[in-house]
């Protein structure tokens, strides 16, 4: 019998789309197992060797080994607003002086340094917390930083919200990939184009998919065909490229 594939993805709602023909359909049926949690404790996963294929934050991949490639035509990205990657606060962003960050992802946390220091020109004081902190409590003059669902949810919570692919957008004029997949394995060409068919399939299902991620919050439509952008094409690694030359310049 041929060994499942540990396979660690998300359980964001910025996902449903490329899981949607491993969960809905029979391609991949007794051959792939599921791991889902946050991006960060997925690329804690991947580097305990724990998962065979990840969906790995662009910001952890300066940290694995060099035997890692990565595979598969598809992405988490996104072209200019992402809608689920923001800083919340209650006061405007030139008041802000202290930054809360999302444990859940590393990639977001160093991105917002990269934005106060190259696009706002602002010093502010950063601070790991490693819970969900009630954004009605922050102080007057706090931002806190919240990815996924999270962020969907909180939008029309605080009086102000900054978009971080937006503003990634405004920095570069590049769009910014949040994740791509990953592998230490030697994956063979076959089972990488049976991922790349299983991943497209939900694209092709994307209202289907809205309806049954249905958010009161946000309009999932909008989301998964504005906000997300699936294909990892020429501009989403350029941006990419571009995301990982900042990250070795503060190195």
């Amino acid at each position: 019998m041929q060994k499942k594939i540990i396979l660690g993805t998300y359980t964001y709602r910025n996902v449903a789309p490329l899981m949607y023909g491993i969960k809905s359909l029979n391609q991949m049926n007794g051959l792939v197992q599921l791991v889902e949690s946050y991006p960060s404790d997925i690329a804690h996963l991947f580097k305990q060797q724990q998962l065979d294929i990840a969906l790995m934050p662009v910001g952890y991949i300066r940290h694995l080994s060099n035997n890692y490639r990565i595979i598969s035509d598809y992405c988490i990205g996104s072209r200019e607003a992402v809608a689920s990657v923001c800083l919340f606060s209650k006061v405007s962003l030139e008041n802000i002086t202290k930054v809360y960050l999302d444990y859940q992802s590393e990639t977001s946390n160093q991105l917002i340094k990269i934005l106060f220091h190259e696009l706002w020109k602002k010093e502010v004081v950063f601070e790991n917390i490693n819970y969900d902190k009630d954004i009605h409590q922050l102080e007057q003059q706090a931002g806190i930083l919240v990815i996924g669902d999270r962020a969907l949810k909180k939008r029309l919570q605080m009086p102000f919200c900054v978009d971080l692919g937006l503003s990634w957008y405004q920095l570069t004029g590049l769009p910014f990939t949040w994740a791509v997949w990953v592998t230490a394995l030697p994956i063979s060409h076959d089972l990488t184009e049976e991922l790349n068919k299983v991943f497209s399939a939900g694209l092709q299902h994307i209202d289907a998919i809205a309806q049954a991620h249905y958010l009161e919050d946000y309009d999932m439509r909008t989301y998964y065909t504005k906000n997300i952008y699936y294909n990892f094409d020429s501009l989403q690694k350029q941006g990419m490229e571009r995301y990982i030359q900042y990250l070795q310049a503060q190195n």
